[in-house]
């Protein structure tokens, strides 16, 4: 574990499996304390297990569920995230992936994943944009 992010707090969007949860565990295996959204109650607990048991805080980690597709559950969880303080870095990883059938040809990658207008890192960084510094970051 390292210091580089130490008090600093991380909100990751998508943290509940994939990149997001490979990004949270690096975060807070720096020293950051992390704030996890996503939209599985599930996913969120096995991330938050598999960052106490490479030992961060319980205090360190906190677990908002969260469709950033609705309005209001986005709205619900930005001010939950900044509650307790700012956001000192947003991780934007939360996207909608079309499902597919097998007989369904598979279309070009563009198409396949995209981030949704509410997920986009304006929209985000919008509704966290009271704990923005209005200086270099410290």
């Amino acid at each position: 574990m390292t210091t580089e992010f130490a008090g600093k707090t991380a909100l990751i969007t998508g943290a509940g499996r994939g990149i997001g949860r490979a990004v949270a565990l690096g975060l807070a295996d720096a020293g950051a304390s992390v704030i996890l959204l996503a939209r599985s109650d599930s996913q969120l607990a096995q991330t938050r297990a598999m960052l106490l048991a490479r030992g961060a805080a319980a205090g360190q980690v906190r677990v908002l569920p969260a469709d950033l597709g609705d309005e209001e559950q986005r709205t619900r969880a930005a001010v939950a995230a900044l509650a307790s303080g700012r956001v000192d870095v947003l991780i934007n990883n939360a996207a909608t992936v079309e499902p597919r059938s097998a007989a369904t040809p598979t279309p070009p990658p563009r198409q396949r994943w995209r981030p949704t207008p509410s997920t986009s890192p304006p929209s985000c960084a919008a509704a966290e944009s009271p704990s923005t510094p209005t200086g270099p970051a410290g």
